[in-house]
């Protein structure tokens, strides 16, 4: 029998919240978020999910607007409590130079290049992406390499391909050899594995979120920013809605509306790097300014554990 269910986000189930309630069994929403998009819907529902809403004993919501959706919901207010955003609890990354050699050498970019890492993209903006690639690279100052890690790696002969129809050199991260070097003008390194964004957005200059420019939602914003690394991101991140506007307003990330002001953004920060490292620095003291949801959550969730 177990104490305690928790909850993240968004996936609460009817079904299975009905019957932890019939067992006797508290359930908690943590990091709990409901998005610009989703909200409209749920409310034209709200009579379905007022009932499920009653099986829970706490909701620990990201921000007050969330707070106050779920309370429009059906959610108790007594119940409701606005604990932060637990994904800006992640502890500071800080490498030192032999070690960012070292990973640059795993990948096979050249030291003295300009690395562009984009995370977690989506059909439909790798060839955005491609084309501003070829715009950006003869605007900088050095050589300019891109790194494309696919949210789905197993996309990567389609990316490749694309890439290749592009006129640009790829290379995929599992076909690397240790003769490889991505030097020449117009390379791109895919990334087909996982769990690797944090050790590519190390050796970045500059990081663009994906998920961002397609109609998706957006993906981690605060990753790069974990690294002290300048981001951009599209106007899609109704996911991250409360960080990508918190980025901004600190001057850590910046929100591009189309591939052109992407290219424009991105010029301006590879030639500046006094601004691309303020940029990276005003992530990191946005990350700490906003620790604490961990331990605000757990207030409410130990109120139910017996240790």
């Amino acid at each position: 029998q177990p104490q305690l269910v928790i909850i993240v986000e968004t996936e609460i189930w009817p079904n299975f919240c009905r019957q932890a309630k019939a067992l006797g069994i508290p359930l908690v929403l943590v990091n709990g978020r409901i998005s610009d998009r989703s909200f409209p819907r749920y409310r034209k529902l709200r009579f379905l999910l007022k009932p499920v809403l009653e099986s829970f004993s706490a909701f620990c919501m990201q921000t007050q607007v969330d707070a106050e959706r779920i309370s429009t919901l059906g959610a108790e207010n007594i119940r409701v409590e606005n604990t932060g955003n637990l994904k800006f609890d992640h502890e500071l990354i800080a490498l030192d130079e032999s070690e960012i050699v070292a990973r640059k050498n795993l990948y096979r970019l050249p030291d003295d290049a300009a690395i562009l890492v984009a995370g977690s993209t989506h059909d439909g903006e790798e060839k955005l992406l491609c084309d501003a690639y070829r715009t950006i690279a003869p605007r900088v100052d050095r050589s300019l390499v891109m790194v494309l890690i696919p949210r789905h790696p197993e996309r990567k002969q389609e990316v490749a391909k694309l890439l290749k129809d592009a006129g640009l050199e790829c290379r995929l991260r599992t076909a690397l050899s240790p003769e490889d070097e991505l030097s020449r003008p117009g390379s791109v390194l895919v990334i087909d594995t996982l769990g690797e964004v944090l050790d590519l957005y190390s050796v970045a200059d500059l990081v663009f979120v994906g998920g961002s420019l397609v109609p998706v939602g957006g993906h981690n914003l605060l990753e790069a920013s974990l690294l002290a690394k300048p981001v951009l991101f599209g106007p899609h991140v109704h996911n991250f809605r409360e960080i990508a506007t918190k980025l901004v307003r600190a001057g850590a990330g910046i929100r591009v509306e189309d591939n052109a002001e992407f290219v424009e953004q991105s010029v301006t920060l590879l030639r500046d790097s006094a601004r691309s490292r303020a940029m990276g620095e005003a992530g990191r003291a946005l990350i700490v300014e906003n620790s604490g949801a961990t331990e605000r959550t757990m207030k409410h969730v130990s109120r139910y554990l017996n240790f």
